[in-house]
């Protein structure tokens, strides 16, 4: 598609479409969730090449199973993971 293309889809000019591949401006969210539906992806798919899709899909998993555990028993899920790779992350604040 070219950028006046995706310009007339979203209502707005090929220029706005240039500044955001040029890097100048990002999207906002709701532009961003219609620039994935134009491209048929998702939004955190347009930040990422094509490579990197299957560790997005598995930075997705680890978030899920994050979610449904205590802060206790994320912080040994965690340790554990760091004893498997033998490294040490520093903890967030």
């Amino acid at each position: 598609m070219t950028q006046e293309q995706v310009g007339n889809k979203l209502g707005l000019g090929s220029a706005a479409i240039h500044k955001w591949e040029a890097g100048k401006v990002v999207p906002n969210v709701d532009r961003l969730r219609q620039l994935a539906e134009i491209y048929e992806t998702t939004p955190d798919a347009l930040f990422y090449p094509p490579e990197a899709g299957r560790h997005v899909e598995e930075l997705r998993r680890a978030d899920a199973l994050l979610r449904r555990m205590s802060p206790e028993q994320a912080d040994r899920w965690l340790t554990v993971a760091e004893d498997l790779l033998g490294i040490s992350v520093p903890k967030i604040k």
